[in-house]
């Protein structure tokens, strides 16, 4: 590992949700006791002086308090009723850490509201009425890695308040309001390694809205209204690892839609896509890099066979209604190979309903292909034995 890097980039184990809880509380020392000390501390408010946490959590208030002692690492803000962060609202902080705005009516951080806070790495603004950011609002933070927005009233993404955060490692923008992805909208953040924009309204994201991101590995578009793969929006993520699409109507998943991130993705989303078809080379590109692919919950009677690739540990087929007749021949061959689990169950004809495709086989014996592999199958005749003449020939 790089000893240049800082200590926010080394996160141990990130949580179901997200969170890197153990690097944060690595730094912060987040889960200890928090106990009154002899330090100074607003009214109303609890400052640990072995924890180095302040917090004033649904106390009602209705400004950011001061005088929080100058060593708090973590200060929690959560549930009050701030309507605006003004600046240079936090003075004296410049080791504070991870600082928690959750819940608390925001409509707006002021221009130089984090100031001086030159060591904060998390900043979570979740469950607010926030519509915008401005670049000025978020200077003075510029260690700033993992920025917390969910649930909040943002139509559009705040591409040039991000871009003044040099050192942004994951963004959280799920269960917002953005219906779209323009060119630029979230170019220029070469940190960036997570990007979560799931539950949304996006209907496109066009090429050039991420792109170029040369650290990204995880990019969360599940839960929106996408007709298609946003192929062309994938350029420039050489990185990319984890694909999520999963929640969208795509209905088909059309030649080579995925190619652009072939050589780098590992686990892909499809599942609940209200997927109807396939085609055969929708998965051209993606070859042993890839370790997962989630296609249950769809509407797949057919899908093609899957050889090239070679190197899958997880595949989910569960809840397709497939039709199990010769046209799915190739992906039986397939999944009888296949040593994983998959759920791919028929759902007709009626003579094969509830079985396995995978165990289906007298189903696929009477299939043109199927008939001629068994052919090649047979053993040759033996040398020594008695040839059949045929008429017309010596």
């Amino acid at each position: 590992m790089d000893r240049k890097k800082s200590q926010w980039q080394m996160v141990l184990a990130p949580d179901p949700w997200g969170l890197p809880l153990a690097a944060e509380k690595s730094v912060t020392g987040l889960g200890a006791k928090l106990e009154g000390g002899s330090l100074p501390c607003p009214p109303a408010c609890v400052c640990a002086s072995e924890s180095r946490h302040s917090g004033c959590e649904g106390r009602g208030l209705r400004a950011v308090p001061r005088g929080f002692p100058g060593d708090t690492r973590l200060l929690d803000l959560r549930r009050n009723h701030f309507p605006s962060v003004p600046r240079a609202a936090f003075p004296g902080l410049g080791r504070l850490v991870s600082l928690h705005l959750q819940h608390c009516g925001l409509t707006e951080l002021e221009a130089g509201a984090l100031a001086g806070l030159g060591s904060l790495i998390y900043l979570y603004l979740s469950d607010n009425q926030l519509a915008g950011l401005r670049a000025a609002a978020l200077e003075g933070a510029p260690r700033l890695g993992y920025l917390y927005l969910e649930r909040n009233r943002f139509r559009h993404v705040p591409g040039a308040a991000l871009r003044a955060l040099p050192s942004l490692f994951s963004l959280h923008l799920q269960n917002n309001a953005v219906d779209r992805l323009g060119p630029g909208d979230l170019a220029g953040l070469p940190a960036l390694r997570w990007l979560y924009l799931s539950g949304n309204r996006i209907t496109q994201v066009s090429p050039g809205a991420i792109g170029p991101a040369p650290e990204l590995e995880k990019l969360h578009l599940d839960r929106n209204q996408l007709q298609g793969v946003p192929t062309g929006a994938l350029e420039g993520l050489p990185a990319l690892l984890e694909l999520q699409l999963s929640g969208n109507p795509l209905q088909t998943l059309p030649d080579g839609a995925f190619r652009p991130v072939g050589r780098s993705l590992q686990h892909l989303f499809l599942n609940s896509s209200g997927l109807e078809q396939i085609s055969p080379r929708a998965f051209l590109g993606l070859g042993p890099w890839l370790q997962s692919l989630h296609l249950q919950k769809n509407q797949l009677q057919a899908m093609p066979a899957l050889a090239h690739l070679s190197q899958l540990e997880l595949i989910d087929l569960s809840g397709n209604p497939f039709h199990c007749d010769c046209q799915l021949l190739p992906l039986h061959r397939w999944l009888m190979g296949l040593n994983l689990r998959v759920g791919a169950v028929c759902a007709a004809p009626p003579s094969a309903h509830g079985q396995r495709v995978r165990a289906a086989t007298a189903i696929f014996e009477t299939c043109p292909g199927r008939a001629a592999r068994k052919a090649k199958r047979m053993p040759a005749p033996r040398s020594g034995a008695r040839r059949t003449r045929v008429k017309g020939r010596r």
